[in-house]
């Protein structure tokens, strides 16, 4: 509606969106900045779009290290579309020579320091920035380049999975989520259950540490079905909807195949980066404190060691 326009604001800053547009329905607050995907699942017609600010993401270039044995890949997605939040962050390293596969996961409340904002918040706001930034806090905190990225879409996911006609995964609890009842050991899961597994934390044993560890065994489930399953690999176009990644596609796929499918001979380790939990100030929502998980510096440097194992050609026991 409107072209363009200057106008002076006070700005709140609200933790939630619930309660951003509370005030803004009651007249607290004349206007809200909120994300597309957040308006899109507004009531129609209640309000007005006075205006829009386009962002594109960049693709970063791919500039491999000189060690050609050896890759890591940073991993994230977001199991809830409306927040924009990756609240999957892994780093994947994977050693072809030897047959390494190191799995880093990081809690999404990790606190952590974002390079270009001079500043600590969580890696989970990170991506509100591009995945530049998520990519270089994550360089700055385990203190090694990433050669690649792959950004992933949960609810394209979730829809993949039914296409492959469901994953198995192994959960180390019994609980019930969203109506859902998930048993301790093996269970078959379709796409809108899968996306439940990966979503809950409330409840859970190790709550958001959890979370992230069945994260990551829904993602390895559906690429394991996926390479497993011809038709799909002869067929980007379902990959495509699922990933973004500045891996060429020639290479994705053989990537996929080839190195994340282990073949019968990789062997996999995982490593949880562990903290404290307390609150504290972030750079994304400085109006008040949040709940954050402090680094444990030991499990960051334990990291940080299995990574030049990783690299010098070791073998994880």
């Amino acid at each position: 509606k409107h072209d363009s326009f200057k106008i002076d604001f006070d700005a709140i800053c609200y933790v939630s969106v619930e309660e951003m547009l509370k005030d803004l329905n009651n007249g607290v607050i004349d206007a809200a900045i909120i994300l597309e995907i957040q308006y899109n699942s507004l009531e129609i017609g209640k309000y007005e779009i006075i205006s829009k600010v386009g962002f594109v993401e960049e693709i970063i270039p791919v500039v491999k290290t000189d060690l050609e044995n050896t890759s890591l890949i940073y991993v994230t997605a977001q199991d809830d579309l409306v927040s924009g939040q990756s609240d999957i962050n892994i780093v994947l390293g994977l050693n072809k020579k030897t047959k390494q596969i190191l799995l880093i996961i990081i809690p999404r409340d990790y606190y952590v320091y974002l390079p270009s904002k001079n500043a600590y918040d969580k890696i989970s706001h990170a991506s509100f920035y591009g995945i530049n930034e998520s990519i270089k806090t994550l360089e700055y905190l385990l203190e090694n380049k990433i050669d690649y990225y792959l950004k992933i879409d949960f609810k394209s996911l979730s829809e993949l999975i039914d296409k492959l006609s469901g994953i198995t995964v192994d959960s180390e609890y019994q609980f019930i989520s969203s109506g859902v009842e998930f048993k301790e050991g093996l269970n078959n899961l379709n796409g809108s259950e899968a996306l439940i597994f990966a979503r809950s934390r409330k409840g859970l044993v190790g709550g958001d540490r959890t979370r992230g560890e069945n994260q990551e065994k829904v993602l390895e489930a559906t690429f394991k079905k996926l390479i497993s399953n011809d038709q799909f690999l002869n067929n980007l176009v379902d990959l495509k909807d699922v990933v973004k990644t500045n891996v060429p596609e020639k290479e994705l796929l053989s990537l996929i195949k080839n190195e994340v499918a282990y073949n019968y001979k990789w062997k996999v380790t995982r490593y949880l980066l562990n903290g404290m939990d307390n609150y504290e100030y972030t750079y994304t929502y400085n109006c008040c404190k949040l709940n954050v998980i402090e680094p444990d510096m030991v499990t960051v440097y334990n990291a940080i060691t299995s990574i030049e194992y990783l690299k010098n050609d070791g073998v994880f026991n």
